[in-house]
Formats: structure tokens, C-alpha cells, sequence
């Protein structure tokens, strides 16, 4: 069957595979499930860069995970790490490595905290969450405490 001319240019405005989700394959893994009763928390003094990341998140997990799940900034991110129940924390902090794009992933039953040295950095903690639970083909990811920084310089090609 022979594809219609230029119907690429269809799928390459979906950014997120529609039901990505698999529950005989995800229910095996060890880890932090997302469900409908979690939220996405990140300041709102922040870049643009953080709230697409959020955004984007939120995107991936209602169209690939058929997980929904409320995005909310705060003025206070430091009360939302003390009261972290069910929620994905995405904000700048500090970082042992001293790369631009490293940042910290913690994973627990209760949370997943992604801190950044900047937002970018926690925008690539964001893809690394989705990567995950794209391999496990559901909304888990494996219980995680790592920092993280890129193998190779981002580069733009026009």
C-alpha cells in the first residue's frame, strides 16, 4: 500500500502516540505509578521553557497514558516539596554535577521530583520521565535517586 503524498507532515504534528499504554506489560514494573489523582506542580516565576515542559507532560500522559492529571503553578515550590504527596515536582535547584543541562530525578511511591540546574535542565528531566515510561509501555517509572546530565551539547539544524 503506497503512502499518499505528503501525509508524513500528518503525523509529524502529533507529538505523543495516542494510546501508548499496555497494562499486561507496565504492571510488572517496580515503581512510582501516575494516576488521575496525581498533579503537576512547578513555580510560577519561571521560564517559558519549564511551563511547555509541564505542559507537555501533561499532554504525553492524557494522549499516550490515558492518565489526566492537573497542572498547577505555585507561588511557593518549597511548601509543595514538604506536602508532596501524588504529585510531579518540576523546578530549578541545585544539582551536584556543574553542567548547564544536568538534573536530579528522585522517584518515590509518593512523588517524582525533577530539580534542574536551569529550566532547560528540567525540561530534559521531563523527556527522560516520558522515555521511561514509554519503555515500560505505561504510566510507572522505576523508583529512581540520580543526577543526570547530557552525553552531547545540544545542537540546532535548520
Amino acid at each position: 500500500m503506497t503512502e499518499i503524498n505528503y501525509a508524513f507532515r500528518e503525523r509529524m504534528l502529533k507529538a505523543h502516540t495516542p494510546g501508548f499504554r499496555d497494562n499486561d506489560q507496565w504492571e510488572r514494573v517496580a515503581g512510582t505509578l501516575v494516576t488521575d489523582a496525581w498533579e503537576i506542580v512547578y513555580p510560577e516565576c519561571c521560564e517559558e521553557v519549564l511551563e511547555y515542559a509541564a505542559k507537555d507532560l501533561q499532554e504525553f500522559l492524557s494522549v499516550s497514558m490515558c492518565v489526566f492529571v492537573r497542572a498547577r503553578r505555585v507561588k511557593d515550590i518549597e511548601a509543595e516539596l514538604v506536602h508532596r504527596n501524588n504529585k510531579i515536582l518540576l523546578y530549578v535547584g541545585e544539582v551536584e554535577a556543574k553542567e548547564d543541562l544536568a538534573y536530579r530525578i528522585k522517584t518515590d511511591d509518593d512523588a517524582i521530583a525533577v530539580a534542574g540546574r536551569t529550566p532547560r535542565a528540567v525540561a530534559q528531566g521531563v523527556y527522560f520521565i516520558e522515555d521511561r515510561m514509554r519503555a515500560h509501555l505505561g504510566p510507572v517509572i522505576e523508583y529512581l535517586d540520580e543526577t543526570r546530565k547530557p552525553l552531547f551539547p545540544t545542537r540546532m539544524i535548520h
